[in-house]
């Protein structure tokens, strides 16, 4: 057999690029084998300032962390976790600055990486919980969320991305926060206020939205880890709980797609003011103001009143509790307000609430009993969001409704067998979490759990903080394996869902296909944001065209 090398050259300021290789048969051929076989292809590039960067940064930042932690943690701790930053770094870099160099990993390789990356961190946190947690948590969403810097927008990311006049973010106050009546009406100003300063900081560039999603994230899993000591949890604990609602599929959406972040940004407030209510000296105000952002934020605040007395009710004992039961008093107070100000603001939609109640109400007759099981099991043993959507409820495998009863039943033993943890009460409100902060969208036609579930999730990560303690009482090995667990279990399932969100992702193709045939739709967006759709649209098309035609 005869062999050839076939070079091809491209501009270095080029972004993207197709191969296509082709041969003409010779006139008689001899064999009927292939007619040509590519045997490797090879990615050779000019040495830059960043290749130099690219190599030499992850040892010396590995350096660094061994120099610094070998006298206060030891050598062998100081090694461990000097390798994981420079493992971190290696990934960091491949995945925003050199995303060519990871070609040479296959799809499958690159995943499993990320997934053991994932333990390893988690692992490593374990030894130092409180020092390492928010290290922990930031690489976390790291690790789940980098790819969807390259999402772009989808559906209302095109009306909210642009210019905001104060005039128009005035009138989100008393008013929707669509001013120009292309999306749905909600009272949303915070939401509609972050939006405005993400084009002021990016402009179109979908990035930079995706990048403050990221941040909100991992401020989340921060405020998580935060809630959960609050609520008695030792540090491992409350890390485990943390990493594993981080690291849940039904949070997902709220971070790959850009305008998911009314969920974030509610989930935020809400537990901020819950931290704030269960904080050592409580501050009444404080609490109430958080409060009022979530509101602001999205229609989930709502449950917040009953969530509080629920936490206060199953919480360790507090001081100071009749100034926590006043602020609760002043949320409820203001949850009426608020009630009464949205209905006078959206009467029909008001209305079209009721009657989606009462759509709600009278469920699928193949439903039957299992809608009760099947929202459990969608929290406490979760699959991914596309094979979750394709499957009815009446096509529900009876053996994954009762999955999602492993999880509760096995802190209810915990809590009952253990009596040194005292963790009781904490695994009815892990239990009772999901069911109070979903109440606002059960009067909803289509309960879709993955597209608003982050803030539900949390239940999942109390009642692994709860595990966790119980084994942590009887093996610090067996306590760090169980909170390792969720890296391996939930990690992949999160990286796919995420991925749904991405270009030929099923919501990818589900809101293109809804977009695009919408011409009034289009026609009210600004000149930028139709040149941008047109675009997106267009290449994705071309993408198509490609994999069709094998060009």
């Amino acid at each position: 057999m005869r062999g050839a090398t076939v070079s091809a050259g491209f501009p270095p300021d080029l972004p993207d690029a197709e191969v296509w290789i082709e041969a003409e048969p010779p006139p008689a051929p001899s064999s009927t084998g292939s007619l040509f076989q590519v045997h490797d292809i090879v990615l050779l590039r000019r040495t830059e300032p960043s290749t130099w960067v690219g190599i030499f940064l992850p040892a010396l930042l590995g350096v660094m962390a061994l120099l610094l932690l070998s006298r206060p943690w030891g050598q062998g701790m100081a090694v461990a976790v000097a390798l994981l930053a420079a493992a971190l770094t290696v990934g960091l870099w491949l995945a925003m600055v050199d995303r060519p160099s990871a070609l040479r990993f296959g799809p499958e390789l690159r995943e499993h990486l990320c997934l053991a990356l994932l333990a390893a961190l988690w692992g490593i946190a374990a030894l130092r919980p409180r020092a390492l947690a928010a290290p922990a948590i930031a690489g976390t969403v790291a690790i789940l969320y980098l790819p969807t810097l390259g999402y772009g927008f989808v559906y209302d990311d095109f009306v909210f991305a642009r210019p905001w006049s104060l005039g128009e973010l005035v009138s989100t106050l008393v008013g929707s926060w669509d001013p120009a009546g292309l999306s749905t009406d909600y009272f949303r100003p915070v939401a509609t206020a972050t939006l405005a300063l993400d084009y002021r900081a990016w402009g179109a560039s979908p990035p930079g939205y995706h990048l403050t999603n990221l941040v909100l994230q991992a401020l989340l899993g921060w405020l998580g880890f935060q809630l959960l000591s609050r609520l008695g949890l030792p540090p491992l604990a409350s890390l485990a709980g943390a990493l594993a609602w981080s690291a849940h599929p039904l949070g997902a959406t709220a971070v790959s797609w850009a305008n998911g972040r009314t969920d974030g940004l509610v989930a935020f407030f809400y537990l901020a003011a819950l931290t704030l209510l269960l904080s050592p000296r409580v501050n009444v105000l404080a609490v109430v103001v958080c409060y009022g952002l979530a509101l602001g934020s999205k229609e989930l605040a709502v449950t917040w009143p009953l969530l509080a007395a629920l936490t206060l009710w199953l919480a360790p004992p507090l001081e100071h509790r009749a100034e926590r039961w006043r602020a609760v008093r002043v949320a409820a107070l203001l949850t009426l307000a608020y009630l009464a100000f949205w209905v006078s603001l959206f009467p029909r939609r008001a209305l079209g609430r009721v009657g989606e109640a009462q759509v709600a109400m009278d469920l699928p007759a193949d439903a039957g009993i299992r809608v009760v099981p099947a929202f459990f099991a969608t929290v406490f043993a979760p699959m991914d969001y596309e094979s979750w959507w394709e499957v009815s409820i009446a096509g529900l495998s009876p053996l994954w409704l009762a999955a999602g009863l492993v999880v509760p039943l096995a802190a209810w033993w915990a809590a009952r067998r253990c009596r040194a943890c005292g963790s009781g009460r904490l695994v009815a409100l892990g239990v009772a979490w999901p069911v109070v902060t979903a109440l606002p969208m059960l009067g909803m036609a289509g309960l879709d759990l993955y597209a608003k579930g982050l803030l539900l999730c949390l239940g999942f990560g109390i009642l692994w903080g709860v595990l966790t303690r119980h084994l942590e009482h009887r093996s610090a090995a067996m306590a760090v394996a169980l909170m390792v667990l969720p890296a391996l279990w939930l990690g992949s399932l999160t990286r796919v869902t995420s991925a749904a969100w991405g270009p030929g992702g099923f919501l990818w193709e589900r809101n293109t296909r809804w977009t695009r045939h919408r011409p009034e739709w289009k026609a009210g967006l600004t000149p930028e944001m139709r040149q941008l759709f047109k675009e997106q649209i267009e290449e994705d098309d071309h993408d198509d065209r490609w994999a069709r035609g094998r060009r």
